[in-house]
């Protein structure tokens, strides 16, 4: 820092300080904002997916109360036999 006094050169130091401690509180609030964000997406991404299940086990109750056979109710369902038996123990 030639040409700087002592008192210059503090001054400069602790406005470089304060401005990268501003930018690292930045980029933590960013990253908290993206992480919320994502956080979000797949909340609503399992909410769909948990829906689609249940919408898929009521469709197969269904059939199985209306005499379905249980090789259809799969096929009709995309659901496992292992998924249906446990519906039917419902």
């Amino acid at each position: 820092m030639i040409g700087m006094n002592r008192e210059e050169v503090e001054k400069l130091t602790a406005n470089i300080t304060v401005t990268l401690m501003e930018e690292r509180e930045q980029a933590k609030e960013k990253g908290r904002q993206e992480g919320r964000q994502e956080g979000r997406q797949e909340g609503r991404q399992e909410g769909r997916q948990e829906g689609r299940q249940e919408e898929k086990i009521e469709i197969a109750k269904n059939l199985l109360a209306l005499g379905v056979d249980v090789g259809k109710v799969i096929k009709a369902t995309g659901l496992t036999k292992e998924e249906l038996e446990k519906i039917d123990s419902i």
